[in-house]
């Protein structure tokens, strides 16, 4: 029985949600 289990660090969701911000934010900018 093999599972893939996805592991998401909290700098990694730091991250993501500082990418996505940035989109966000670059999106109302223009």
């Amino acid at each position: 029985m093999h599972q893939q289990k996805i592991f998401i660090t909290k700098t990694d969701y730091q991250r993501l949600q500082n990418l996505l911000l940035s989109d966000f934010t670059q999106a109302i900018g223009n």
